[in-house]
């Protein structure tokens, strides 16, 4: 059985540091953050309805029904 694959808008940058996109199918944010070269590597974050979730993998996606 396959797995469903994200499918994420454009990315979005609020300022030179992050970049942020959204899959349309579970609502699930990827959050990167762009250090400057002096600091330590670049990161990502996931959040889902405002919740952290603690991956070292992008989380699974998990298609919600979207209620109209």
């Amino acid at each position: 059985m396959s797995r469903l694959r994200h499918s994420w808008s454009e990315k979005h940058r609020p300022d030179e540091h992050h970049t942020l996109r959204r899959c349309w199918r579970c609502g699930l944010f990827e959050i990167t953050r762009h250090e400057a070269s002096e600091y330590p590597p670049h990161w990502k974050e996931y959040r889902r309805d405002g919740d952290l979730i603690r991956s070292d993998q992008m989380p699974e996606c998990v298609a919600v029904e979207v209620m109209a």
